[in-house]
């Protein structure tokens, strides 16, 4: 009876003693639960500036262990230059809301990429006619798809890049670029191809032109840009042979509108190109859209 009561005594004695150095654990502290705390002039560090200690975390944390730390790599940065494992460089500039932009440096156009979603929570960036283009993992990963290298080749960080936004803004440099762009249509054709860009085309097709197709200050560079891609993208079609050829052969004149939303279509011989200047990059249609119009009428 005795031997049974000490043992009774002897397990209560052994709860409480477990009891009370997990409040001491909750506590913060390794000391025992009766121990003294230190004078009030000598001020303690916290744990969180400790040398190799942590903010103090809950229970399950200081019995069990912290969870292995956050080892993803940090944000994407809004503009960088990277390079490729075959060695191209690009300028890509990441956006919170709206698209990201993508400029190759042996390429003067700057490639309007819209972000999805991936299967494993990756980000896809596509371009106006679906094609994928980059991917970034949740560990900092970048992937790029091209057109030698469809299944991708990764890209590494290489350093800070220069905006851009800087576009050619002006009646004189769109004038130029213009007639840059119909010269260059024109030597694939064989024939003369005229681009022109506002109401003062009066293409043959439209007898008038609304007011607010016309080409407004300031918008001068993304209509500029969208005269150089539509000259790219003859280019593009006549590299597909005899067949790219005859589908260019049709079309004697590039005229370029304000409207919403971008696009491309065919009217007659024509080509039409609606652009919106307040989207910027993002506010006309890519050389690989116009060139898929072109081939495909």
């Amino acid at each position: 009876m005795r031997s049974g009561f000490s043992a009774l005594l002897n397990a209560r004695l052994s709860v409480a003693v477990l009891a009370a150095c997990v409040c001491a654990l909750a506590a913060g502290t390794a000391t025992p639960v009766l121990a003294a705390r230190p004078p009030v002039e000598r001020q303690q560090a916290r744990p969180s500036e400790r040398p190799g200690l942590g903010a103090p975390g809950n229970l399950g944390d200081m019995l069990f262990g912290r969870p292995p730390a956050d080892t993803r790599s940090p944000a994407m940065p809004r503009l960088a230059r990277f390079r490729t494992d075959t060695g191209d460089t690009f300028v890509l500039e990441v956006t919170a809301r709206g698209p990201a932009y993508l400029k190759y440096d042996d390429s003067g156009e700057v490639w309007s990429l819209d972000a999805s979603t991936g299967s494993r929570g990756d980000t896809i960036y596509k371009n106006d006619v679906g094609e994928a283009m980059l991917r970034t993992t949740r560990l900092g990963g970048l992937t790029v798809f091209t057109q030698d290298r469809p299944s991708g080749v990764a890209a590494a960080l290489e350093g800070g890049a220069v905006d851009l936004h800087s576009m050619i803004s002006g009646p004189i440099a769109l004038f130029r670029v213009l007639v840059q762009a119909s010269a260059r249509a024109s030597q694939i054709v064989g024939h003369r191809v005229e681009f022109e860009a506002g109401c003062q085309t009066r293409s043959k097709s439209h007898t008038s032109c609304p007011a607010e197709a016309d080409l407004t200050p300031g918008a001068e560079g993304v209509f500029a840009d969208a005269a150089a891609l539509a000259a790219q993208a003859f280019t593009r079609v006549d590299h597909q042979g005899r067949a790219g050829h005859d589908a260019l052969s049709r079309y004697d004149k590039v005229a370029l509108f304000s409207g919403h939303p971008p696009s491309v279509t065919i009217v007659g011989d024509e080509v039409h190109i609606v652009v919106t200047p307040e989207l910027g990059f993002a506010g006309r249609p890519s050389s690989q859209r116009i060139s898929q119009v072109l081939f495909r009428r």
